[in-house]
């Protein structure tokens, strides 16, 4: 076997070793191993470098390998160790040549790894952070080789705390956790502009300062874009293929090409743990064989139906209840977008991820969600919700004034025909009273006139007409002209006085004579 297949096959273990409970490293070791006691050897050496230290680079330990301490690395001296795995270490670090003072965070490669590949990896990671240059990366200060030949780079030192642990340290909500994750966004969109695909991103290579600004770490995997795609090189092929499997796309799992969506995949995880402190996936048993297949082929659970706990609730100063609520429907949705399966079904840019955190942290309709007329309605009343309240107010208000107008109108009508009711009677029993006292032409006049009230309702009630009657009986000289089917509006006579014509509300006009009272025409 040749260098280059073992180094491989020891690469390849150690991702697979490192994802485990530690207790599990010793069985797994051996059977990645297949009997190959030199093989064997070499991955138990490599792990016991790897093995109990603290990955948090913001927190010296001191454990570690002394003779690196106080060791000159060009212009710079080792202080402490921060933290390492399997491929190499990273160390604060103090400049010592008197140009000026600066601390800086200095990345080594394992002694026993120095070979073609990872020099060529340090180089690489070397030549893409000399690309970038944003607040949100920490920036690359200079690199170079050892007097005894090992490669290094300075980097910024950046004292801050792993994204998540950040954010429960500091019990953010979710709106305050969406709004820094917009940083990482941001960073994440510039590298992808300038042609960079980080492929390892996860929070441990996120860290937040005290002041709340997140900067990304550690470019030692990153590829650069070939139009538009990221396919395996000679590099890979030799080195193996590194990962963290629990931030991994489904791509990335299959040894496909990948893309920028292969970032929004790991964004879309980190994403998922700053809303429920859980990652994606519950699995069955605890292996990343069990993993990979998971990411290949399980839907994950919404954020707002997991398992959300009081204590990862409180960490977002909520209660379980509640924070379910909170992302029940759009972030759900965004969530969902950012881990689909196929590539060309997420977000198309860190910054499309962005904009649509941006629309649901300002009320607007979120783009992951489906567009229907009764989501849209629904936003703008979440959106402008005051305006409507007031809107719904003022109506109210209108309606009640409308309605205690209406009212009065009925009561001063009610009064109003009580009123004239009250007169009608009145002129009747006068009417009546006339009669009695055989003033029968007093009592036509008056029983007529209330006969002849036409907003009147009772005008011609069972008293006015017993009146009437009992004065026409007694008057010999009233002419009685019967036949018009309503009552009549109009009446005069004719020039010469022979007749008299009449108009009605029944739509016709009669003549009649005057002396007979009889009937002559009808029009």
């Amino acid at each position: 076997m040749t260098n280059r297949e073992q180094w491989a096959r020891i690469e390849a273990a150690l991702d697979e070793i490192l994802a485990l409970p530690e207790t599990q490293w010793p069985e797994a070791s051996a059977r990645l191993a297949g009997g190959d006691t030199a093989l064997l050897a070499e991955i138990e050496s490599l792990l016991a470098c790897s093995g109990g230290i603290d990955p948090v680079l913001d927190r010296p330990v001191t454990d570690g390998d002394p003779g690196l301490i106080g060791k000159r690395f060009g212009p710079y001296s080792v202080l402490a160790l921060l933290g390492h795995g399997g491929m190499g270490s990273v160390w604060l670090a103090e400049r010592v040549d008197g140009l000026f003072a600066r601390n800086v965070t200095l990345k080594l490669v394992h002694p026993a790894l120095i070979d073609r590949v990872m020099t060529e990896r340090f180089t690489r990671e070397r030549e893409i952070l000399a690309s970038l240059s944003h607040p949100n990366i920490a920036r690359l200060l200079d690199a170079g080789f050892a007097v005894d030949g090992q490669p290094y780079i300075a980097l910024e030192y950046v004292a801050g705390t792993p994204l998540t642990s950040y954010c429960d340290a500091h019990r953010l909500s979710i709106r305050a956790r969406l709004e820094l994750f917009q940083q990482v966004l941001g960073a994440v969109q510039y590298a992808h502009a300038h042609l960079v695909i980080h492929r390892d991103l996860k929070p441990a290579n996120i860290l937040v300062t005290e002041g709340g600004q997140a900067q990304l770490l550690d470019f030692g995997i990153a590829k650069l874009l070939t139009e538009g795609e990221a396919k395996e090189t000679e590099l890979t092929r030799m080195g193996g293929r590194a990962l963290t499997p629990d931030y991994a796309a489904p791509e990335q799992v299959a040894s496909v090409a990948i893309t920028t969506a292969a970032d929004v995949y790991a964004l879309g995880v980190m994403l998922y743990e700053l809303f429920t402190g859980e990652r994606p996936y519950k699995l069955k048993r605890e292996s990343r064989g069990a993993l990979e297949e998971a990411i290949l082929r399980a839907d994950p659970v919404a954020p707002s139906r997991a398992a959300l706990s009081e204590a990862a609730a409180a960490a977002r100063a909520t209660t379980a209840k509640k924070l379910s609520s909170t992302l029940r429907g759009d972030l759900d949705a965004i969530a969902a977008k950012a881990l689909k399966k196929s590539p060309t079904e997420r977000y198309a840019t860190a910054s499309a991820f962005g904009e649509d955190i941006a629309r649901f942290l300002g009320g607007d309709v979120v783009l992951a969600q489906p567009d229907t007329v009764a989501y849209r309605a629904l936003k703008f009343a979440r959106r402008h919700w005051v305006g409507i309240a007031v809107t719904g107010v003022l109506m109210l208000t209108l309606a009640g004034g409308l309605a205690a107008t209406s009212y009065e109108a009925k009561v001063a009508s009610a009064q109003r025909d009580a009123a004239l009711q009250a007169q009608l009677r009145s002129l009747t029993q006068t009417a009546a009273a006339r009669l009695k006292s055989a003033d029968v032409p007093g009592a036509m006049g008056i029983i007529l006139e209330v006969m002849a009230r036409r907003d009147a309702q009772d005008a011609l009630s069972p008293e006015a007409l017993t009146v009437f009657q009992e004065a026409r009986a007694q008057d010999a000289l009233v002419l009685v002209l019967s036949g018009h089917a309503a009552q009549v509006h109009s009446a005069a006579f004719s020039p010469d006085g022979q007749h008299l014509i009449t108009a009605s509300y029944d739509g016709t006009a009669r003549i009649w004579g005057r002396e007979s009272g009889r009937q002559a025409l009808a029009l």
